[in-house]
């Protein structure tokens, strides 16, 4: 194939591609970038067009019909760019959308979109034929056969699995160990794998959770293949009803379902080996919280864990019958997941010993409904305070709801302070406060000079003179007597 200008030498669906490119940026289900985190990912949508617009010649490399001036061919080339370029990436539509503002007000705004085109995230389906159109102009432009497409830096495989997409030929490559296996997951493992199936292994057999989800997803399966714990209660309490015996065997499943499978048995001993360093805590509470029965409440308490890693809330609520539990508006230890972990860095005070956090600012949730302050409070714990930061789910002042009732008062948003009897250490750039006694001015005969050889021989214009006042003399017993050798230097 001879050397011709292509289609992204001329022209390109600018700013279709920038919409598509920010849509999918939103998109959290079935894209390649939930596989793994890859920094400077780029879009599908921006990879496919311009792999699109480079493999495409440009209009202007097909001959000029006969008859036709040049004036008129020009006028032609730039409409068949056009067309080109609109059914890439479709038409820029406005449509109105309603937006709540920060202060809560509702603005009415003209949001811009596309119609049409092959770049949409989830149009694959409604677009397949556009897409085969565009895969059969490749292979014409290049007398019938794939193209090969080489990305010596390929990452996370955005750029391949397009071209893929398009029917080419590719190879990626990538030094980075990490790239390499997202290439084999995204690019590979899919294309030899599909269609295939596997038994479960038996590990995931056990687990009820996972069953469940997938039986749900393939009924026709159920009863012909390993029940779970809870068929084999259902068939238990009507024995009657279910005819069928327990074959035990596994059932097949495809490439999802298996990677669902071994990803289940890494998180289990993920969780085994790691709970120890994220402790779970619980809380005092009813479950049923529309009438709760009044209770006094507790201090949470760490929760213990099983062999598996798992918190184990029975433990805990052990202490209480079965009857007491029965009732969900008596309150029981509730496991609190955490939610997320703060990392700072922490200081050590100088006087209480208590390690602080530096934070920029103590407000995890600072909206209308809802409020969170992280507050400080010392815990002794081995012959020293320890700093402790608590998180509260409602301020005073607010309900369980997160309603502020009132606004927080400024004795509720101070700074730490030490605990009472421990002198607090004074800011940076401040004097800290000395007693009267030690700033008291002394006399003149408490005042005894310095010997002659204790004065560095200094010019009169080094020696700045200072002021009667600016030179506060320390009292008698402020000063630590020294004898006259070690005062000399």
């Amino acid at each position: 194939m001879t050397d011709t200008p292509r289609l992204i030498e001329h022209a390109f669906p600018l700013k279709q591609t920038s919409l598509d490119s920010v849509h999918e940026k939103n998109v959290r289900h079935g894209h390649i970038s939930t596989l793994h985190i890859w920094p400077a990912r780029r879009p599908l949508a921006a990879c496919r067009a311009a792999l699109i617009a480079t493999l495409l010649p440009d209009p202007s490399a097909q001959p000029k019909p006969e008859g036709m001036s040049d004036e008129n061919w020009q006028q032609e080339i730039i409409r068949r760019r056009q067309e080109l370029c609109e059914k890439i990436g479709g038409k820029v539509v406005k449509k109105p959308e309603k937006k709540k503002m920060p202060n809560g007000q509702v603005v009415e705004r003209d949001k811009e979109s596309t119609e049409g085109g092959i770049l949409h995230w989830g149009r694959e389906t409604e677009n397949a034929k556009e897409l085969e159109w565009f895969r059969q102009e490749i292979r014409k432009a290049y007398g019938g056969w794939a193209p090969r497409v080489l990305d010596p830096f390929a990452g996370g495989g955005a750029i391949p699995l397009e071209a893929m997409r398009l029917g080419c030929e590719t190879t990626a490559v990538d030094i980075n160990p990490v790239a390499w296996f997202i290439l084999k997951c995204t690019l590979e493992y899919p294309q030899k794998l599909a269609g295939k199936s596997w038994p479960l292994p038996g590990f995931i057999l056990e687990n009820d959770q996972f069953m469940e989800a997938f039986y749900k997803a393939h009924p026709q399966l159920v009863g012909r293949t390993k029940k779970t714990k809870k068929q084999l209660e259902k068939e238990a309490q009507a024995p009657n009803m279910f005819d069928r015996p327990d074959t035990g065997h596994a059932p097949k499943a495809d490439l999802a379902w298996q990677v669902r499978a071994w990803g289940q048995w890494v998180l289990d001993r993920a969780r085994r080996e790691l709970a120890g360093f994220y402790p779970v805590y619980a809380d005092l509470e009813p479950v049923d919280k529309r009438v709760p029965k009044p209770f006094e409440p507790q201090p949470m308490r760490l929760v213990p864990l099983r062999e598996n890693g798992t918190p184990d809330t029975e433990a805990l609520n052990a202490e209480f019958g079965k009857e007491y539990l029965a009732d969900l508006r008596n309150p029981r230890w509730v496991a609190k997941p955490t939610v997320a972990y703060l990392w700072a860095r922490t200081v050590q005070c100088k006087n209480c010993r208590a390690s602080l956090p530096l934070l920029k600012t103590r407000w995890l949730c600072k909206k209308d409904k809802k409020r969170v302050l992280l507050t400080m409070k010392v815990v002794e714990q081995v012959g020293q305070a320890v700093g402790q930061a608590v998180g509260q789910a409602s301020l005073p002042g607010h309900d369980r709801e997160g309603q502020a009732q009132r606004p927080v008062p400024p004795e509720e948003d101070k700074e730490f302070t030490p605990p009472k009897g421990k002198e607090p250490t004074p800011p940076k750039g401040k004097e800290s406060p000395l007693s009267q006694k030690a700033m008291s001015p002394l006399p003149q005969k408490a005042r005894s000079p310095l010997p002659q050889k204790a004065k560095s021989p200094l010019s009169q214009k080094a020696r700045s003179p200072l002021s009667q006042k600016a030179r506060s003399p320390l009292s008698q017993k402020a000063r630590s007597p020294l004898s006259q050798k070690a005062r000399t230097f």
